[in-house]
């Protein structure tokens, strides 16, 4: 139901001398953030990512000797939902590739290592009440960590372990409304003027115990007032809200990196003063992809035919290539063989192609056939089979050629010919 809170641990450790260079690798089941003495480790977003779980699980490294002290440090890690037991794909099923998260991860100062086990601790209450990808994120900025007990020490398979050849999610731009309109005492909706997959930076939270509610969508109604209806959200049961009491802190931002929405407009309620562009910020979050190309005409409407064609897939390339950036983000693989030659005109997508297929190999059925998206939970956890109506579909043409498409398209945009060797099994 989108509603479980993440879970936030920590592990206390001193340090002699924390000059020495020092890397912190970590992945999660489900989403996770990772502090040092209160600071946030690296710039990535959504980390580890989205794979097939079970047979690939990204490792992140960070450069982390300019947050270390010498005496007693804090490690601190908060993990959501993600991915991985979070609701996903059209039937908004949770619990997708298991039932519990977790974090693991290794900290090296010099020959010195500290490690995720026996020792950490997790609390029962954070300020962050609940997190999904796709509902949103619900925080109380007045809560602090408490109830400190025991971690649980699980016991994972650590040879599914591995790195990514794709570039990382990241922050990568930031939008100002183009207006922002009060709809009498009780909303303002915020017009960002192109539609992004990212999030809103919210500066302004106004008095303590203010509670706020930020509705994402594409479009709006007769009366100029946000609507999901074109998305069949509202009223059943899944729309793109976060919620955010405040603490009363000036110069208290809102940013929720435990969530991820597509949208234009924003209905921010709750708010007793008139926010100004200045106040908020779309944050467009995706694969963090290097510019290879562009395209520009004598025709302004060519143009943004063109820019709506690259904004689109942009709001489709979070860690794997998707369908929709709102409502289901699944990696269906028709899409991905269809718009693969357009997008490496723009970007250098080898990489992010690469990994994905590696998820396409991984979840290959026995017999040869392939998921019509990837990473999909059913073949992953083994339910596939169980499911006639799902099983029915695979081997549809476009869709399990994409074993054959994707590959034979990098081989002619870049001329590698690893990826041609690699899944010629597949």
């Amino acid at each position: 139901d989108g509603g479980r809170a993440p879970h936030v641990l920590r592990h206390r450790f001193t340090l002699d001398e924390p000059g020495a260079p020092a890397r912190l690798h970590a992945t999660a089941h489900g989403v996770y953030e990772t502090f040092l003495n209160g600071r946030r480790v690296g710039d990535l977003e959504l980390t580890p990512g989205f794979t097939a779980y079970g047979s690939r699980l990204q490792v992140q490294t960070h450069d982390v000797g300019d947050l270390l002290l010498a005496g007693e440090n804090t490690w601190e890690a908060v993990v959501s939902d993600g991915w991985y037991r979070g609701r996903h794909g059209t039937d908004q099923r949770r619990d997708g590739f298991g039932t519990h998260v977790a974090f693991l991860g290794q900290l090296e100062v010099g020959e010195r290592r500290v490690a995720t086990g026996p020792g950490w601790e997790a609390a029962t209450t954070g300020p962050i009440l609940a997190a999904d990808l796709m509902a949103g994120q619900v925080e109380d900025r007045r809560v602090t960590p408490s109830g400190w007990g025991p971690a649980l020490v699980a016991d994972h398979d650590l040879g599914v372990l591995c790195g990514s050849p794709a570039p990382p999610v990241r922050r990568v731009e930031e939008l100002r409304p183009v207006s922002v309109t009060r709809f009498g005492a009780d909303h303002q909706v915020v017009d960002l003027g192109q539609n992004i997959a990212g999030w809103v930076r919210l500066g302004d939270l106004g008095p303590a115990a203010t509670e706020l509610t930020l509705l994402h969508g594409e479009a709006l109604d007769a009366v100029g007032d946000v609507t999901s209806e074109n998305l069949g959200f509202r009223g059943d049961g899944l729309e793109q809200v976060d919620r955010v009491t405040s603490a009363g802190v000036a110069g208290d931002a809102f940013e929720p990196r435990h969530t991820l929405h597509g949208f234009q407009y924003v209905e921010v309620t709750g708010h007793p003063g008139d926010l100004t562009p200045d106040d908020v910020a779309g944050v467009v979050v995706h694969t963090d992809l290097v510019r290879t190309g562009s395209f520009r005409g004598s025709d302004a409407r060519l143009n943004r035919l063109h820019e709506i064609a690259e904004w689109s897939f942009r709001g489709n390339a979070c860690d794997i290539p998707t369908d929709c950036p709102h409502r289901e983000r699944s990696g269906w693989t028709g899409d991905w063989q269809l718009f693969l030659p357009s997008a490496a005109f723009l970007y250098d997508v080898a990489g992010f192609s690469t990994k994905w297929l590696r998820d396409l190999a991984a979840q290959q059925l026995p017999d040869g056939l392939l998921p019509n998206y990837v990473p999909d939970p059913r073949r992953d956890r083994g339910l596939a089979e169980q499911d006639p109506t799902w099983f029915g579909m695979l081997g549809s043409a476009g869709w399990g050629d994409a074993c054959v498409i994707v590959p034979w398209h990098l081989y002619r945009l870049y001329g590698d010919e690893a990826v041609l060797a690699e899944l010629w099994p597949t």
